[in-house]
């Protein structure tokens, strides 16, 4: 059961690959947290989009806003683990996910 780490920028993302990760943000943000607030905040199509699976089954999800997007600096957010996350996915270290997007 191998972690995959995805990387992809907006315009990269497959239809598919958008609804889910909308999908999940709707499920933990909206349903689970019951946050009423505005989630498509034009922030993504700036973004880097990071997400794990493990056996084509994604586990973790998180965006990395460039400095000056809403922050000055670069900027995780949007950060997810879902309920199905295995140990090994849960216990990576930040930088596992900033060294994936400082690499490109």
């Amino acid at each position: 059961m191998a972690l995959v780490l995805h990387k992809k920028r907006f315009t990269e993302l497959t239809t598919d690959e958008l609804y889910e990760l909308l999908r999940i943000r709707n499920d933990v943000f909206v349903v689970e947290q019951n946050c009423v607030y505005q989630d498509l905040d034009y922030d993504d199509q700036k973004a880097i989009h990071l997400w794990l699976t493990e056996d084509e089954k994604v586990v973790a999800i998180c965006r990395v806003c460039p400095a000056g997007t809403h922050m000055a600096e670069v900027s995780i957010g949007r950060v997810i683990t879902t309920e199905s996350r295995s140990v090994s996915a849960n216990h990576q270290p930040p930088s596992y996910w900033m060294e994936s997007h400082t690499s490109k």
